[in-house]
């Protein structure tokens, strides 16, 4: 069985400079909830709240109920309530379906906050607790104040270390795994990565692909995938989200849309996931080789909060 397309709600709350469509992006949960796509993923800091309140106002009117999972930053135990709450208010639940703490924070024992989230389990508020972006020892430090249900990592065929250590360890302790950007940023995909390209500030600059030593490795690697998209007769898109969907271990790949096209075509992948596909021995060659010449960095996007 495939993993499960979710939703991505990051652009619901604007991008940069750019307003938030609120309509637009109504109009696309919608979309995906008829075509069967249900798992919504948001953070209290995607527009500062923003695309909390935009999911909480569609679920609200909807026939149909859609998973919610949405995220916090690292704070302080006595804090814990207190975010659950906002995120309730927000997405106007009574009890919020899974509740990640967002990235690990430097010299903080997530065990505390993992304690205070299962109080708030244990008063019906979240139903399932979940890390992003966490390392195993990090993980294994979490669980000391609870049972962790999910995790999310960046996993992508540019970005395989989570299959080192992160993956086993899931599996081992039956941890559901979400993975997201499975596109990389954009980066695998058919519309062009070519930073010289891109507005002055464009955030993916400061991801591990896009540095000054990297870069040219990368370009040959989406070379070889390329071509290995075209052999197959798919998308460069619909290969790099077909790999994730079918990875061993994967319980949700969550990915964004902005437009009805877009994530027309994602449902459209995701039910083409299991069909064969050509070239998958080349596939893996090229994506261990890139693995092989990208820094061991801890994450994709170089972020150390």
């Amino acid at each position: 069985m495939p993993a499960e397309l979710g939703l991505g709600c990051w652009s619901f709350g604007g991008k940069g400079p750019q307003a938030p469509d609120d309509q637009n992006s109504s109009r696309l949960m919608e979309q995906a909830l008829k075509a069967g796509v249900t798992h919504f993923d948001t953070a209290q800091d995607y527009g500062q709240g923003h695309s909390e309140t935009v999911v909480g106002q569609f679920a609200a009117t909807s026939s149909a109920k859609p998973f919610l999972a949405t995220k916090t930053a690292t704070c302080e135990p006595s804090e814990v309530l207190q975010r659950v709450r906002e995120s309730l208010s927000r997405l106007k639940l009574s009890t919020i379906d899974l509740f990640y703490i967002h990235w690990p924070k430097t010299g903080k024992d997530p065990a505390h906050m993992v304690e205070a989230l299962e109080n708030c389990r244990s008063r019906g508020l979240i139903k399932a607790i979940g890390v992003s972006n966490f390392s195993v020892p990090q993980m294994e430090a979490a669980a000391k104040g609870g049972r962790i249900d999910y995790h999310q990592m960046g996993y992508n065929l540019a970005w395989r270390f989570p299959e080192e250590e992160v993956l086993p360890f899931c599996r081992e302790y039956q941890i559901q795994v979400v993975a997201y950007s499975p596109m990389a940023q954009g980066l695998l995909t058919n519309r062009g990565s070519d930073p010289d390209r891109w507005a002055p500030g464009d955030p993916r600059r400061a991801t591990v692909f896009y540095q000054p030593e990297v870069w040219p490795r990368v370009k040959t690697f989406l070379g070889s995938l390329g071509a290995v998209a075209a052999g197959a007769g798919l998308t460069l898109e619909e290969l790099a989200l077909r790999w994730v969907l079918t990875r061993p271990g994967v319980r949700v790949a969550v990915a964004g849309a902005s437009s009805s096209q877009q994530l027309q075509a994602l449902v459209e992948f995701s039910r083409r996931a299991t069909q064969p596909t050509p070239g998958l021995d080349q596939l893996e060659e090229y994506s261990l080789a890139l693995k092989h010449d990208l820094p061991a960095v801890g994450n994709m996007f170089l972020h150390y909060p």
